[in-house]
């Protein structure tokens, strides 16, 4: 993926391995607070019902505003996303998806307007919420 001012690359394996009919390993393409990919062990109890255990790297660089300290500079947050997922299938109506998570190993990274890192600081985790609604029309 592009940044603002250099480029990135890194592997994503594409999973899907049905273990049985109730279980299953693979990625998590729902919308979500740490949005697509990573790779999630779900159990689905019914048709209309699945709960999920998951995790995804995440890397969000973005430009700062032309005032404060770093002003025309950049910042970037970094972690590993954890999170727990419940979903309901509402029949025609689309899914509804529960999540609960972290983000773990938080790091955020500032750079002044010529890309030069002027500070660096760990964070603590802290407990992200979400509600998401997936339909089709």
């Amino acid at each position: 993926y592009a940044g603002l001012e250099d480029s990135k690359a890194f592997p994503l394996l594409m999973i899907r391995w049905q273990i049985d009919e109730q279980w299953y390993v693979g990625n998590p393409f729902t919308p979500g607070p740490i949005g697509p990919a990573g790779l999630e062990v779900g159990y689905r109890s019914s048709e209309n019902w699945s709960l999920a255990l998951g995790s995804a790297y995440r890397s969000n660089r973005f430009a700062l505003d032309d005032m404060g300290m770093y002003s025309g500079g950049f910042g970037e947050v970094e972690g590993i996303a954890l999170f727990i997922r419940s979903s309901h299938s509402l029949e025609n109506a689309g899914e509804l998806h529960l999540y609960a998570g972290t983000l773990l190993a938080g790091k955020l990274v500032l750079d002044d307007d010529q890309g030069v890192t002027q500070g660096k600081t760990d964070f603590d985790p802290s407990l992200m919420i979400a509600i998401a609604w997936q339909g089709r029309f």
